[in-house]
């Protein structure tokens, strides 16, 4: 921010800048910030809400706990495999960007199918409509970690779009892996929690670019079990 206030607004090229500051700051709170924390939300929410799914993750980070409570090694907690799981699953079912990311067919052109796409034709797809297929994805409305383990995961992950593909994926990708690892494995691993809310079996959301969720996802700590 102060590198956009202190330059020149008549001569943008002297600061080497992009000309349009807003779309930057648009992109550094709504992409870094909000998809966090919708994610985080929704992982909560479903982890919470399948006691299943919560008692299998907490055991993995029972097991792990030495690297979580003592050390904080995100080598090995990225390692987990279950948690990567859950994390994927979420991501999937509560994609953070549901909307269409338009891309421009480069020189050449391109043929997708029997159609053909000249040069600087804009496409784009949903990242909803790939998550929610159910060819590839059975069962798409259902939140189910285990599709994401195993050799079943090697064949989803060319799907995993939800920070989209190609040379213009989201550059925080791996920070968001991050924080959303890391706060999943040090609350999950220390506090005994429950919902408090009502908020039914799935989260009602609006597409503002970035998912917005209309529930609040209300969580009670119902222990400290590190204490």
């Amino acid at each position: 921010m102060k590198r956009y206030l202190a330059m020149d607004s008549n001569d943008w090229a002297k600061d080497n800048v992009v000309p349009n500051p807003l779309n930057d700051i648009f992109n550094f709170v709504a992409g870094g910030s909000d998809t966090t924390s919708y994610t985080l939300a929704c992982a909560f929410f479903y982890i919470l809400s399948s006691p299943e799914i919560y008692a299998k993750l907490v055991k993995e980070l029972d097991e792990n706990a030495p690297f979580i409570r003592d050390t904080f090694d995100y080598i090995k907690i990225q390692n987990l495999s279950y948690l990567n799981a859950v994390i994927k699953e979420t991501l999937r079912i509560s994609v953070p960007v549901p909307g269409c990311l338009p891309r421009i067919v480069p020189e050449g052109g391109t043929t997708l199918g029997s159609v053909y796409l000249p040069a600087g034709t804009a496409v784009s797809i949903s990242q909803q409509s790939v998550s929610f297929h159910e060819t590839i994805f059975p069962s798409p409305e259902k939140f189910i970690p285990e599709r994401w383990l195993g050799n079943e995961a090697q064949r989803l992950d060319k799907w995993n779009v939800a920070f989209s593909r190609g040379p213009r994926q989201c550059i925080g990708t791996s920070l968001a892996y991050l924080e959303l690892r890391c706060v999943l494995a040090y609350f999950l691993s220390r506090f005994e929690m429950a919902l408090t809310g009502n908020c039914g079996d799935r989260l009602r959301w609006v597409d503002r670019f970035v998912a917005v969720n209309l529930d609040d996802v209300e969580i009670k700590l119902l222990r400290d079990r590190w204490n």
